[in-house]
């Protein structure tokens, strides 16, 4: 599990650098804002990932199958906003060019990796 954490945290630093980058440029064409909604998407799915992973880290295997009604309910949320946002920032990679769009679209296959283990 903590093996997915740093792994995370590893997908996290180019995603914050392509969504910075895009920043700078969201206004100049449609490419380049879809780009900078992709890497939004991919900010938030990346914190969502790192907080539920760290929540099951933190607890770890077996009083993990013990939650409270609370943090089941924070894992749920966490797990679907990283659902939707994976897929977004997906799709969003078909509609950019240049690296950008080879991140976005490798992003999505990544991410779901990470969701299976």
């Amino acid at each position: 599990m903590m093996i997915l954490l740093f792994l995370a945290v590893a997908i996290a630093v180019p995603t914050v650098v392509g969504f910075v980058r895009s920043r700078r440029k969201r206004g100049v064409t449609g490419v380049h804002r879809v780009a900078f909604v992709g890497f939004s998407a991919g900010v938030v799915a990346v914190t969502a990932l790192i907080t539920g992973t760290g929540i099951l880290c933190w607890l770890g295997p077996v009083r993990s199958k013990d939650m409270g009604a609370a943090l089941q309910n924070v894992t749920a949320v966490s797990s679907i906003i990283q659902h939707l946002s994976t897929l977004t920032a997906f799709v969003c990679g078909f509609f950019t060019a240049g690296v950008w769009r080879v991140f976005l679209i490798v992003f999505g296959p990544l991410m779901f990796f990470m969701y299976v283990n």
